[in-house]
């Protein structure tokens, strides 16, 4: 009878011999270390309330970077696959394409204020550009968008889905890429050429998606199955799977906030990681690990730039660590912020929020 680890030696062999996973790397280099690049097989929760900027961490990250990864790949670089697998249960189907078109402009760009207002040419702090450059801009994006669909690299859906609609989608893609030997049980096989594909599954959020006994997935039955079928599903399709989860905890207002894998119960249970998206405003921070607060909000719209990632759970690397942002709320990108203390880096991030 074959040991444990006999069981595992010859696939850990083969993961360390793929030298194709290294070629497609998460965009912010602190967070990659902290979270261990795009590993397939995990499954990820992204926790936080509203205005937390837990949509935008996933959009950047997770959707817009790897598709710009896989486009840009050079001839002087070992290509990759990837397939990312986009469902946005909260917002229509044009509110989605425009939060995308706007997030990918801002990310080939390294950062602007381009915001959906600025495509329609609507008043407002954001990037005012004229009608002619607007639609350059929506013709250019949603073309290429169309592309990375007709190559089967791209997949996006909106609006409310049920666990079953899911799992039909995830099924229809990955048997481009393999045979499933059992469907129920997602028993699966990767064609030869296609056994280091990436696939990459998003799911933002669970707020609107259908459970099987016909209610919510925020708590309860549901929520454990679906917790349960979306582990089964990353380590069965060796798949990444990223779920936002709205965290219900209750902030202390004028206290740091402490994020805690609880925020996101019961889907905790079932992570391979939890990292949780925060807000400072929403709890009146005047300071937070060394930022003042005020230094990141624009004087004129209140808007603050300044989000925080805590990664709460993490069995490939360190946890209980913190890891400042500035992000554009007109789109979503973000940055990794140098240290509070070094005034010169820092000073260009101030001039942005005061534009």
């Amino acid at each position: 009878m074959a040991s444990i680890f006999s069981m595992f030696k010859d696939s850990m062999l083969d993961f360390i011999d793929s030298g194709s996973k290294y070629n497609l790397k998460m965009p912010l280099p602190k967070t990659r270390n902290a979270l261990g690049n795009y590993t397939r097989g995990d499954f990820i929760v992204v926790g936080g309330r509203k205005t937390s900027g837990k949509s935008s961490f996933m959009l950047h990250n997770y959707i817009t970077s790897p598709l710009i990864q896989r486009i840009t790949t050079g001839k002087t670089e070992k290509p990759f696959k990837t397939h990312v697998i986009y469902i946005n249960s909260r917002k229509s189907a044009k509110a989605t394409i425009e939060r995308m078109v706007v997030n990918y402009v801002s990310t080939k760009n390294k950062g602007n204020k381009l915001g959906v207002p600025s495509l329609y040419g609507f008043q407002g702090r954001h990037a005012k550009i004229s009608p002619e450059k607007a639609k350059a801009v929506l013709t250019s994006t949603m073309g290429i968008f169309d592309t990375l669909i007709n190559k089967h690299i791209l997949t996006v859906l909106s609006a409310k889905k049920t666990i079953f609609e899911i799992e039909d989608v995830v099924q229809s893609v990955m048997s481009q890429y393999g045979t499933f030997e059992n469907a129920d049980d997602y028993e699966f096989v990767y064609n030869e050429k296609d056994k280091d594909v990436i696939p990459i599954l998003v799911i933002d959020d669970i707020t609107s998606i259908i459970g099987e006994g016909g209610g919510p997935v925020m708590k309860f039955e549901n929520a454990h199955k679906l917790g349960i079928k979306l582990k089964t599903m990353a380590k069965a399709l060796n798949m990444v799977v990223v779920l936002a989860v709205p965290s219900l905890t209750k902030y202390t207002k004028g206290a740091f906030h402490k994020s805690s894998v609880e925020e996101v119960e019961p889907y905790h249970l079932y992570a391979d990681r939890v990292v949780i998206m925060h807000n400072p405003m929403e709890t009146g921070d005047s300071k937070v690990l060394g930022y003042e607060i005020k230094d990141f909000v624009n004087k004129v719209t209140g808007i603050s730039y300044f989000r925080m990632l805590f990664v709460a759970s993490n069995y490939m690397g360190a946890s209980g660590i913190y890891i400042p942002y500035f992000m554009y709320p007109e789109n979503g990108f973000l940055l990794e912020l140098p240290s509070y203390d070094d005034d010169r880096k820092m000073e260009k991030f101030y001039d942005i929020v005061d534009k």
